[in-house]
């Protein structure tokens, strides 16, 4: 087994693994006959094809280069809820991360970084009072320029001038508001439940 094989090996169980998927769950999402097949795929005693490569990584929701990169991959962003999911929260994290990513490759490509201004909370969380809050919020809101209406201009000035990327995800009734931020690779992502701005 060459060095190719290995890496390729490890990082297909790594995303396997970071899903909470079971190699027969796995296996099943690929259409593949037994879970005997991704046991040998992650031995690195199987070749995998280049259709099956492009499959295992839509199913892993990672790039296929991700999967094929021999040095070690930066950390995952964390991704916070507003309401945890109770099924499928890796999957769900994931599919996200992934989002981020392709929309942060897409701007890279059409060399498109928008300014960001987003004013950072400098105290403890834990500790914070609602009038700490309110403050806060006032404050948020001369910085960015929000005006007399801020909820209406609230998205259009995160996305336009801050390079938040925002978008409406329908989560059936598990979980609501993901949000994440990364130096790396993609600024704040966030998605909302249902279309609504929560």
């Amino acid at each position: 087994m060459n060095d190719l094989s290995k890496t390729l090996a490890r990082r297909i169980q790594e995303a396997r693994l970071r899903l909470g998927w079971s190699q027969g769950k796995l296996a099943e999402a690929l259409s593949f006959p037994t879970h005997q097949v991704m046991s040998a795929i992650e031995k690195g005693s199987r070749e995998v094809k280049a259709w099956e490569l492009a499959k295992l990584a839509k199913a892993l929701c990672v790039p296929v280069s991700e999967l094929l990169c021999t040095e070690e991959p930066a950390p995952r962003p964390v991704v916070v809820w507003r309401g945890v999911p109770t099924e499928a929260r890796k999957t769900l994290e994931a599919r996200f991360l992934q989002k981020c990513e392709e929309y942060a490759l897409l701007e890279q490509l059409c060399d498109t970084h928008p300014p960001a201004k987003l004013p950072r909370y400098q105290g403890c969380l834990s500790t914070m009072t609602y009038a700490d809050a309110e403050a806060l919020a006032v404050q948020a809101a001369k910085i960015l320029e929000l005006g007399a209406h801020p909820a209406e201009s609230l998205v259009g000035v995160l996305e336009n001038d801050c390079g938040v990327k925002i978008w409406f995800e329908d989560l059936k009734k598990d979980g609501s508001a993901a949000s994440t931020l990364s130096e790396q690779s993609f600024g704040l992502c966030g998605v909302h439940q249902n279309g609504r701005a929560e």
